[in-house]
């Protein structure tokens, strides 16, 4: 087998590699809130906080570990009438703690992230600023702002400045009409009082006895945010808060962060598509990139092309490309990244990225006319397509096999499988070609100039 060659596919069409990403933390629990709170028209304002947000209790014990509701708890408790429903301010600041239901399938991950979170109903903005405790290569997403249209958001993960997956939503605008009263109970030392979501009993908020406009806990489909009542600072709807939501300086950078001049070079990539292969305006990725997305998303797509392409190796920030279009921050240059961007500046400039794989976006714009070389304002063309495979095919190969035994990343025995699939015919252990009557062909070293 040829050393050096770099395979890989694009992330999919509509389902996407954002489905892959199961610690990205902060897109991970407002994504989890638009789920449950889906996008709508602007909601008229909540109803005002009947209290001052200010009026503090201290807890009877404050280092309670973390924990979801537990709805039976309340159910032995102490009967009690019910009370006003929660008036939530419509703008606050406050320290938080989180806990992701997927992180608990990741022991190696924190269980729990310190943060501080910034909300404002009124301007439609949602911020995280967390700390994970720990050092990169960890995927850590540390600031991120979520608005009503994406590009006026962000998310900064491993010190670059992304557009985010999600748009602001209000995760509070069920409590005026659709709030249940479940009881009373305590939670992290506070009494509170508990609503869930009428429809879906899967939201639930703790609010503190003595103040119902001061959140304990919200519980989002099991992904917990816990308040610490005593930081908690609302801010009346006149109040301008937009130095909440000032971007960071990573988000200042015009076009976003671009590597190194790097020379025009050549990769060997696949995609993974269903009937479109076109590479316009698509996600590509090497072998090892590519196995670890089909791993995590076995069956969104259909198919797995491979391609040799020229491209501009001075690479920008790598774009989510979905439905032919690649939004991003980055506008002048081929994306690239490691898998879920993991590593000091997502592995963009990294010569290999050998612990996980590497990603490429394939900006339509940038694409060169046929037969002009890469120069100028074009930044990629194909040189030409090797073959198409099944995913059905590819299994038969034993890749699942080959995800379960690799278990996490790097996927190197789900990328062996992926590889000698596409590199040989079925004479040879690998598959057809479905649209020639190529079987088994050599690969080119990688990169070549």
């Amino acid at each position: 087998m040829a050393q050096g060659w770099q395979v890989g596919g694009t992330m999919g069409s509509g389902v996407r590699r954002r489905v892959a990403r199961h610690l990205l933390l902060l897109a991970l629990l407002l994504s989890c809130a638009v789920s449950v709170c889906p996008l709508r028209p602007a909601l008229s304002p909540r109803p005002q906080p009947s209290q001052p947000a200010m009026a503090m209790p201290s807890p009877a014990q404050h280092s309670v570990p973390l924990r979801a509701h537990d709805k039976g708890s309340a159910a032995s408790s102490p009967s009690r009438v019910t009370p006003p429903r929660p008036s939530i301010p419509l703008q606050f600041k406050a320290i938080v703690r989180t806990q992701l239901e997927e992180a608990r399938a990741y022991p190696a991950y924190p269980q729990t992230q310190k943060g501080v979170w910034s909300f404002s109903s009124i301007q439609n903005l949602s911020r995280f600023d967390l700390d994970w405790g720990i050092p990169s290569p960890w995927e850590l997403y540390t600031s991120s702002l979520l608005a009503r249209k994406l590009v006026d958001g962000w998310e900064v993960k491993n010190g670059l400045c992304h557009l985010p997956y999600r748009s602001y939503t209000d995760v509070f605008n069920w409590l005026p009409n659709k709030a249940k009263y479940v009881g009373p109970d305590h939670v992290n030392g506070f009494a509170v009082d508990v609503w869930e979501e009428i429809f879906r009993r899967t939201v639930t908020l703790a609010v503190l006895q003595s103040n119902a406009s001061i959140p304990v806990q919200l519980n989002i489909s099991h992904n917990v945010i816990s308040f610490d009542p005593p930081s908690f600072k609302g801010y009346p709807p006149s109040a301008n808060v937009s130095f909440l939501f000032d971007p960071p300086q990573s988000c200042k950078i015009q076009g976003g962060f671009v590597c190194p001049e790097g020379p025009v070079i050549r990769l060997n990539i696949t995609r993974f598509h269903g009937q479109d292969s076109t590479l316009e305006n698509r996600n590509v990725a090497d072998v090892l990139g590519d196995a670890s997305y089909i791993c995590e998303n076995p069956r969104a797509d259909d198919y797995i092309s491979f391609y040799e392409i020229e491209v501009n190796s001075t690479w920008g920030q790598y774009a989510q490309c979905n439905d032919g279009q690649c939004p991003s921050r980055n506008t002048q240059y081929v994306g690239r990244e490691s898998v879920h961007g993991w590593g000091y500046r997502g592995g963009q400039c990294a010569p290999e990225n050998p612990n996980t794989g590497t990603w490429y976006s394939l900006p339509g714009n940038l694409a060169c006319p046929s037969g002009s070389p890469v120069q100028g304002s074009c930044k990629w063309k194909t040189i030409r397509k090797f073959k198409t495979i099944t995913l059905d095919c590819l299994m038969s190969k034993g890749f699942a096999s080959a995800c379960t035994k690799d278990h996490h990343m790097p996927f190197v025995n789900a990328a062996e499988v992926l590889r000698d699939a596409l590199q040989f015919g079925p004479e040879h252990g690998g598959c057809p070609d479905i649209e020639t009557d190529v079987h088994s062909f050599a690969f080119a070293a990688e990169p070549s100039h």
